[in-house]
């Protein structure tokens, strides 16, 4: 993923697919706050939703995206692509501008330059955690050492 450096990293999700256009919402990627909970940044793209400026959209024709290279990450390979399904990739800016209201093949390959990383089996999985840790409170410090102490220890 290095050679991607010089492009700004962005995590697409597909919001909707109709027949032969794919949308997604491309926001920044994520930053983790102290409490490792992901965070995502206002959007430095030029066409930010205007109740929410971390997110903007992106249509794709479904033939462009069936052209476009995907790596995936996790256990399963999944080649049908899904509504939620989540991917990083490296956007050149310079051509954000430029996009045209549904990306053709050659225009995907300029705006995005790096190959679509399947991460949606670890979105999912973080989502699930963010959840259950959104419900759970914090243990006081005094319990958490406890709960360390004892944790892999089968009650009897």
């Amino acid at each position: 993923m290095r050679q991607w450096t010089r492009y700004d990293f962005y995590y697409l999700v597909v919001e909707e697919i109709a027949v032969d256009v794919v949308t997604f919402e491309v926001s920044r990627w994520p930053m983790l706050d102290e409490f490792g909970r992901p965070h995502f940044l206002a959007t430095n793209l030029p066409q930010g939703f205007e109740e929410d400026e971390s997110i903007a959209l992106l249509s794709v024709s479904v033939d462009a995206l069936h052209e476009k290279k995907r790596v995936h990450f996790g256990s399963a390979i999944q080649q049908t692509i899904r509504v939620d399904d989540a991917f990083g990739a490296a956007i050149n800016l310079q051509k954000w501008a430029e996009v045209p209201e549904v990306v053709s093949a050659q225009d995907l390959m300029t705006l995005i330059p790096s190959p679509l990383y399947d991460v949606s089996a670890e979105a999912r999985e973080l989502a699930r955690i963010t959840r259950l840790a959104s419900i759970v409170q914090p243990l006081e410090e005094k319990d958490a050492a406890v709960a360390e102490e004892h944790s892999g220890q089968l009650d009897d």
